[in-house]
């Protein structure tokens, strides 16, 4: 086959030429002749991989099908024959037809009739229904039956059941959400799961609900006509979010759901940043803020390897959203650093060692150095940002003074909050530990703090604390003018 497949590729590749052309005019009617053979067998599988090879082959070339389209045609004929005869396949087989069949009609549109009745006769296969969540929402998406596809998720979307892959289903789904053209037809189906999400009385069911909304949202279309509705929606559906993610503090099982959610919230904050607001961008820092809470209830109850997995996976992906807040919408954040830099203290209290035992991140170099990332992005705007943000003028040196006043007037800014952490990270240490490798992390990440402060912020810290906490202070501060500060020799 793999032999096959390349030959084909040449071909294709040149098809142009009269003797590349000949071939595959003729391999093609040999693979129809054979996908019409009413003897069409198991052992003839191999037309089909090579059938569907030859219509994605060309379509990747081409952008369209030309050679191939009656091929598609025959494909789809063959496959509605194989399926009647079921008994004589195996669930593989049947797998990879109605995947490949969902393949092609993202290609070219297909013969909605047969195919309807190519999927009646698998229905009831528990073994393909992945397969069969996949075409139909190629088929059905066509059509516009938005809210039937939905209900389908929620049918097939169980957590419990491994078979059924939760990436594979959102990507299908996300599929027919991407393709809808009309911005009517999108802002219906959206508002409609909004109502349908609200009306939810299953508290075991609410996670699918969620993972639709967040699904919607990560394929959020750019329609000129529609940004403050958007914008609209957007924020009803992070209320949406904020209401339910409370149910899930106690139900580890759920935290992959909340991984995705700020997955999408990353990419709408750095991809997408026109259906945000002032109002949304605090409903994130929210978000984010509760998704921490989470994590440190985790360190109550005993986790299995996977659920450890899980929470450091969590820990990094509440970073990376908070990183992008502060890379992408930083202006609009500067008279809120309070709330921000309120969203930095359970992260530092999650990498501690309780007195009830070690929890499984106070040993995460991985956790500890995205959160340092996290403070380097807060504490060092990027060159290309600061330049960015001050207005253009004519020479160097007037530029210059331009960025060294745009740089003054953040860190003036931050300076407000900044203590609130050194504070914070200090009444922590007095009472726990830190794991030896993962303070080496963190104390560089505040050693970021000092850089900014001035002495008035730091009497201010020293002046509130008592006195077990001014002698770990003052030791923290010898060790930052000792290694961290930047000196000239």
């Amino acid at each position: 086959m793999k032999i096959a497949k390349t030959i084909l590729s040449l071909h294709l590749q040149q098809k142009t030429e009269k003797i590349n052309k000949a071939f595959i005019t003729k391999s093609i009617e040999k693979l129809e002749k054979k996908l019409k053979s009413s003897k069409f067998e198991k052992k003839n599988m191999n037309a089909l991989y090579l059938s569907l090879y030859f219509i994605e082959c060309e379509f990747a070339l081409e952008n369209k099908l030309e050679l191939s389209s009656d091929l598609a045609k025959s494909f789809v004929q063959c496959s509605k024959k194989c399926l009647f005869k079921e008994e004589f396949f195996s669930d593989n087989d049947v797998n990879w037809i109605l995947s490949s069949l969902a393949e092609i009609g993202k290609i070219t549109q297909l013969p909605y009739d047969d195919v309807k009745e190519t999927i009646k006769l698998v229905w009831k296969n528990n073994n393909v229904q992945l397969s069969l969540f996949k075409l139909v929402c190629v088929l059905e998406s066509n059509n516009g039956k938005y809210d039937y596809l939905m209900a389908l998720y929620i049918n097939s979307r169980d957590k419990n059941q491994s078979s059924i892959n939760y990436n594979e289903l959102s990507n299908s789904i996300g599929y027919s959400f991407k393709n809808i053209e009309e911005y009517r037809t999108f802002e219906q189906t959206w508002i409609f799961l909004l109502q349908v999400f609200q009306e939810v009385n299953d508290v075991d069911e609410i996670y699918k609900y969620f993972e639709l909304l967040c699904i919607m949202m990560s394929h959020i279309p750019r329609f000129d006509e529609s940004q403050d509705m958007i914008q609209s929606l957007v924020i009803q559906s992070l209320s949406c979010l904020l209401d339910y993610i409370d149910i899930f503090t106690n139900d580890s099982s759920a935290i992959d759901s909340i991984i995705g959610c700020l997955e999408v919230l990353r990419n709408l904050i750095s991809g997408k940043h026109w259906c945000l607001t002032q109002y949304s961008i605090e409903q994130i820092l929210c978000f984010t803020i509760k998704s921490e809470y989470i994590i440190l209830a985790s360190d109550h109850g005993e986790l299995s390897s996977s659920e450890q997995n899980s929470i450091e996976s969590l820990y990094i992906s509440v970073t990376q959203v908070l990183s992008n807040l502060i890379l992408f919408q930083r202006f609009r954040l500067s008279n809120r650093y309070h709330i921000i830099i309120s969203a930095f203290i359970p992260l530092i209290e999650s990498l501690f060692v309780k007195k009830s035992g070690d929890n499984h991140l106070s040993t995460s170099k991985a956790c500890a150095t995205s959160f340092q990332r996290l403070m380097s992005n807060l504490c060092e705007p990027s060159g290309s940002f600061v330049s960015g943000s001050s207005h253009s003028v004519g020479d160097s040196s007037a530029s210059a003074v331009a960025l060294t006043s745009t740089m003054s007037t953040l860190k003036a800014r931050l300076r407000k909050s900044l203590p609130s952490v050194i504070l914070n990270y200090i009444s922590l240490a007095v009472r726990y530990n830190m794991n030896l490798e993962i303070k080496e992390v963190i104390v560089d990440a505040l050693f970021l703090i000092f850089d900014i402060l001035t002495m008035n912020e730091l009497k201010l810290i020293n002046s509130s604390l008592d006195s077990h906490g001014r002698t770990l202070f003052k030791s923290f501060y010898d060790d930052y003018k000792k290694y961290g500060k930047w000196r000239e020799d």
